[in-house]
C-alpha cells in the first residue's frame, strides 16, 4: 500500500530508524559473541591439535629411530646372511654357530627394547626365502616375545604389512632409501597361534649390505682331472669390472608393532559435546575415532572421505542437518590425517537465550517508538508542510523565492538547505546558458580559423597557376577538395560528428596542400575501427595540420611527412598528429592554452579554440598536449567522456 501521508512516513521512518538501530547494535553484539566463542574453540583446537600432532610426531619419530637402529645391527645381517638361510648344507658350516650367537643376541636385544619403549607390544625380524633356500624349511625369526607357533589359517607371507613391506619404494634415488618404512592402520595381528592383538604395525625390508656393490660370482678352481685352461690373452686376465644391481634382494622383513593409546587418551580427554578428534589414513580407513562404537552400530555418520578430498585445511560441512567446522592436519612421518570436529549447532546452543532476551529488548523499543514518534510527527509537519509549498513554487520556475530559516533544530536546518539549493540552480542554470553561448562563439571561431581569406586566396592561385600549365587533374583534384572542404565546414549540423567524417575532412585539406607542395608533404592518416564512430567536436584535426605544415615543413628543403593516428584505450580516445618538421617550444604552446601571447595569432587562436571546445564538451580531464619528437613535434588530443558535462540536452554522451 502506498502511503500518501508525510505524517505517515515520518511515523514509519521512525519505525524503521529504530530498527535500524538495534539491528545495528545487536548484530555487531551477536557477531562479537559468536567471533569470541570462534575463537575460543579455534584456539582450543588448534592447542590440542599441536598436541596430537607433537604426540604423533614423537611416537613416529621414535619407532624410525628404532628401526633405523635395528637395521643397522651387524648381528642381525649375520641372521639374515643367505649362508644361513636355511640351506641343508649352511647346518654345518662355520658360520652356524656364528648364526646361533646372532640369534640369542637378537632375542634378548629385542625383548630388551620392547621394555623401555612403552608403546612397542613386540618386535620381529623375519627372514625372506632366497633363490636357494628349501620350500620345506621353517621360518627363521626373532622377536621380542621369544618362541612361538604360527596360525597356520594365517599364512605370514601373505599379511599387508609383509607384502607392503616387500613392495615399498621409495622416491629417493639413494641406495640406503631402499627399505621405506611402510605402516599398516590399526588391525587384528595374529599370526600368532592364540595370540589376537590390536596393534598399528610398522615393517620394512632388510638387506644384508644395503646399497653395497655386487662383486661377480667367484669362479670355480679346475680340479686335478680337468684340463688345464688355455693361456688367456693379456686383454682376457682383466680383472672383471665389480657389477653394481640396481636394487638389492631384501634378505627379511622387520615388523614392529606399536599402540597408540598415548594419542587416543589426548583425543578422548579433549571430546567434548561440541568438540572431538579423530585420526584416519590418507585411504580413510579410521585409526582411531571417539565414537567409533555408534558409527559401526549406525547410529552416528562420520563422512571421512568427503573430508580428506576438501584437503589439508579448515572447512565446514552439513551432516544429518548439522553444521561442522573440520580442521584437517596431516603427519608428515605416518601420513595419518589427524581431523579436529567442531558441532556449530551445539557451540552456540548456550547463546540462544541470550538471543532471545534481545528480540524482546527489541519488539519492546519498537512499542516505545510507536508512541514517541507519533508526537514527535505531528510538531514536524506544519513546517514540512510549509516547505512542501514552496518546492511547488519552485517547481513552476520562480527560483527568487526564500524559505523563512528561524529555527534551529533540523527543520530550520532544512530550510537553510533548502534556500542555498535553489540559489545553486539558478546559478547553475546561469552558468549552463554561458556556458551554451561559449559553445557557439567557439564553434564561430573554429569555422573562421579554419576558412580564412589567405587560404581561399593561396588555393584559388594555385588552381589559377596549374590552369596555365595544363595540370587538368591537378586543378581537377584541387577543385574537388576545396568544395568538399567548403561543404563539410559551412554545412550546419550537430556540434559532434563521427571520427571518420572529421578524418575525412582533414583528408580533404591534406589533398590540397599536397597538390600545392608537390613532392614536399606526405600525408598519412591511420584510422582504426572501432574509432570510426566514435564522435568527436567538428574541425579540430585541420587546424593542427596548418600548424605542423606552416610551422614545422613549409621552411623546410626536404619532404615532409605528418601523420593523424586514433588511438582507443578503453574509455579515453586519443587522436595523436605528428609531423617531422622544425619542432617547437612545449612550454610556449602551453601557454597559448591558457591564454599567452604570440607572434603567430591564428596559432594561439586555433589551439585554444580546439582545448576550449573539448573542455566545454568533455570537461578538465579531455585536453590538448605537446610532446617532442626527433626531428618534429607530437600534438596529442585527450578526450575522456567519464567527466562529460550532460547539462545540454544537445550534447549526447560519448558511447566509449
Amino acid at each position: 500500500m502506498k502511503i500518501q501521508s508525510l505524517r505517515g512516513i515520518i511515523y514509519l521512518s521512525f519505525v524503521a530508524l529504530i530498527l535500524i538501530t538495534l539491528i545495528i547494535v545487536g548484530l555487531p553484539m551477536v557477531n562479537l559473541i559468536r567471533n569470541q566463542v570462534s575463537e575460543t574453540a579455534r584456539r582450543q583446537t588448534e592447542q590440542v591439535l599441536y598436541h596430537l600432532e607433537q604426540s604423533t610426531d614423537r611416537t613416529m619419530e621414535r619407532i624410525h629411530r628404532l628401526s633405523d637402529q635395528l637395521t643397522e645391527l651387524e648381528r642381525l645381517r649375520q641372521f639374515l646372511s643367505p649362508e644361513n638361510s636355511g640351506n641343508p648344507e649352511a647346518s654345518e658350516a662355520p658360520e652356524a654357530s656364528e648364526a646361533a650367537e646372532a640369534e640369542s643376541f637378537l632375542n634378548e636385544r629385542f625383548a630388551e627394547l620392547a621394555r623401555i619403549y612403552d608403546d612397542v607390544v613386540s618386535l620381529f625380524a623375519f627372514a625372506h626365502p632366497g633363490p636357494r633356500t628349501n620350500p620345506e624349511a621353517p621360518v627363521r625369526f626373532v622377536s621380542s616375545r621369544g618362541p612361538f607357533e604360527f596360525n597356520e589359517d594365517k599364512p605370514l607371507r601373505e599379511e599387508p604389512w609383509y607384502t607392503g613391506a616387500l613392495e615399498a619404494r621409495s622416491s629417493r634415488s639413494s641406495p640406503a632409501a631402499e627399505a621405506p618404512v611402510v605402516i599398516t592402520p590399526p588391525h587384528l595381528q595374529n599370526f600368532i597361534k592364540h595370540n589376537y592383538i590390536w596393534v598399528v604395525s610398522l615393517s620394512r625390508r632388510l638387506h644384508t649390505a644395503p646399497g653395497e656393490r655386487t662383486a661377480p660370482p667367484p669362479v670355480a678352481s679346475p680340479t686335478a682331472s680337468a684340463p688345464a685352461p688355455p693361456a688367456a690373452s693379456p686383454a682376457a686376465s682383466a680383472p672383471h669390472p665389480p657389477s653394481y644391481p640396481r636394487r638389492t634382494p631384501p634378505a627379511g622383513i622387520l615388523l614392529i608393532d606399536i599402540t597408540i593409546d598415548i594419542i587416543k587418551d589426548i583425543c578422548l580427554k579433549n571430546s567434548t559435546d561440541t568438540h572431538y578428534y579423530y585420526i584416519a589414513a590418507p585411504d580413510g580407513t579410521l585409526i582411531f575415532h571417539p565414537k567409533d562404537q555408534l558409527i559401526h552400530s549406525g547410529l552416528f555418520s562420520e563422512p571421512v572421505h568427503q573430508v580428506l578430498r576438501n584437503g589439508n585445511r579448515t572447512f565446514s560441512l552439513r551432516v544429518q542437518g548439522r553444521r561442522r567446522i573440520y580442521t584437517v592436519r596431516q603427519n608428515p612421518l605416518s601420513g595419518w590425517k589427524i581431523i579436529a570436529v567442531t558441532d556449530i549447532t551445539n557451540l552456540y546452543a548456550p547463546f540462544f537465550p541470550a538471543l532471545s532476551s534481545l528480540a524482546a529488548w527489541i519488539i519492546l523499543g519498537i512499542i516505545l517508538l510507536l508512541v514517541v514518534s507519533r508526537r514527535i510527527s505531528t510538531r514536524v509537519l506544519t513546517p514540512i508542510q510549509y516547505l512542501r509549498e514552496s518546492i511547488k513554487q519552485v517547481e513552476e520556475g520562480r527560483f527568487d523565492i526564500s524559505v523563512p530559516a528561524s529555527r534551529y533544530d533540523e527543520i530550520g536546518a532544512l530550510a537553510r538547505d533548502f534556500n542555498i539549493m535553489v540559489k545553486k540552480i539558478g546559478d547553475l542554470l546561469a552558468l549552463n546558458e554561458t556556458e551554451h553561448r561559449k559553445l557557439r562563439e567557439s564553434d564561430f571561431k573554429a569555422l573562421q580559423s579554419q576558412i580564412n581569406p589567405h587560404f581561399l586566396y593561396n588555393t584559388l592561385d594555385s588552381v589559377i597557376w596549374m590552369t596555365a600549365k595544363g595540370r587538368k587533374d591537378d586543378v581537377i583534384a584541387m577543385v574537388s577538395s576545396l568544395a568538399e572542404l567548403l561543404r563539410r565546414s559551412l554545412t550546419g549540423g550537430d556540434t559532434l560528428i563521427p571520427l571518420e567524417e572529421e578524418f575525412e575532412h582533414a583528408r580533404q585539406y591534406s589533398i590540397i596542400q599536397k597538390i600545392r607542395y608537390r613532392d614536399r608533404l606526405i600525408c598519412t592518416f591511420e584510422l582504426p575501427r572501432e574509432c570510426r564512430h566514435l564522435p568527436v567536436p567538428r574541425l579540430i584535426l585541420q587546424p593542427l595540420i596548418e600548424n605542423a605544415l606552416h610551422h614545422g615543413i613549409e621552411n623546410r628543403d626536404e619532404s615532409g611527412r605528418i601523420t593523424i593516428t586514433a588511438q582507443r584505450i578503453r574509455d579515453t580516445l586519443r587522436i595523436t598528429v605528428s609531423d617531422n618538421g622544425a619542432g617547437a617550444d612545449i612550454h610556449h604552446l602551453r601557454a597559448l592554452l591558457i591564454g599567452g601571447e604570440t607572434d603567430t595569432p591564428r596559432t594561439g587562436i586555433g589551439l585554444r579554440n580546439i582545448s576550449d571546445r573539448l573542455k566545454i564538451l568533455f570537461g578538465e580531464n579531455s585536453n590538448i598536449d605537446f610532446r617532442p619528437r626527433q626531428p618534429g613535434l607530437d600534438v596529442i588530443l585527450t578526450i575522456r567522456p567519464g567527466a562529460r558535462k550532460r547539462r545540454s540536452p544537445e550534447l549526447p554522451p560519448l558511447p566509449l
